[in-house]
């Protein structure tokens, strides 16, 4: 079980990553496009393996899914192909090799999750446009997923592996260097 819940954490975080390092290489042109593209392919079987073998994974990343697309934010080639694959991948795994269905899925879950990641995705084109920081940071979603924890609709485990995904999103924001330049009232270097 610890060796599952480590590989479940480190697959949210590689995640995050890897959709903000695609997000930053087609809306900012950073980063390495063909890294980006690799990324897409990584991210997607794991949201798809992910989904196909676990119903807290599946109502997680529909909602996230389903909740960008709704909010316009699937809007690079990258995104498209790796929503198309990912959901590919759930329903080939399902079908395929499980041999199962979907019935299990977690609908009171998927609909708040999907409910706070619209509401995150629309504040945060807010918080650009009137420079927000709380909007920015789209608290309403962990808030959802620390909430169902707390009403044991999910387990500790997904606030921890969520909260991976968020760091590990925010780590991956491209930060422009800051530049050095010398003070001469201070007589020395300073960002």
């Amino acid at each position: 079980m610890l060796y599952e819940n480590i590989a479940l954490v480190l697959a949210y975080a590689i995640i995050g990553f890897g959709l903000k390092y695609i997000d930053e290489v087609f809306d900012k042109k950073v980063y390495s496009k063909k890294i980006a593209l690799l990324f897409v392919i990584i991210c997607s079987i794991l949201i798809g393996v992910l989904c196909a073998i676990d119903k807290y994974s599946m109502a997680i990343f529909f909602a996230i899914i389903l909740g960008v697309a709704i909010s316009g934010k699937i809007d690079n080639i990258a995104f498209k192909i790796g929503a198309i694959l990912a959901l590919c991948t759930v329903f080939l795994i399902k079908y395929l090799f499980l041999q199962g269905n979907i019935s299990y899925f977690l609908y009171f879950v998927f609909f708040i999750l999907l409910t706070m990641c619209i509401l995150d995705e629309e504040l945060d084109k807010v918080g650009h446009k009137k420079d927000i920081k709380l909007f920015k940071t789209r608290p309403f979603m962990k808030l959802a997923i620390f909430l169902l924890w707390v009403a044991q609709s999910i387990t500790f485990i997904y606030v921890l592996a969520f909260f991976a995904f968020d760091i590990a999103y925010t780590f991956a924001e491209y930060k422009p260097p800051r530049k050095l330049h010398f003070d001469t009232n201070k007589g020395k270097w300073i960002r």
